[in-house]
């Protein structure tokens, strides 16, 4: 397993608030695609007034990062 980390930034704040919702209702539902074979997210911190934010995540292979950030 490799160990990646992961750094995001809303261009907007608006954009940032705007995506708190669809975030808040992937964590309610207990953060589905956070684990499957080869990947796991460790830990992840989000800043919804500033804009950003960062995860930690281990992988067996980059494309199961891809995976899990895809749209």
């Amino acid at each position: 397993m490799h160990h990646y980390q992961l750094n995001w930034n809303f261009a907007s704040q608006e954009d940032s608030w705007a995506a708190g919702v669809a975030f808040a209702d992937y964590i309610r539902s207990g953060s589905p695609a956070d684990r499957f074979d080869g990947f796991e997210v460790k830990y992840r911190v989000c800043d919804p007034q500033g804009g950003w934010g960062t995860a930690n995540v281990c992988a067996d292979h980059i494309s199961k990062v891809w995976q899990h950030t895809a749209p």
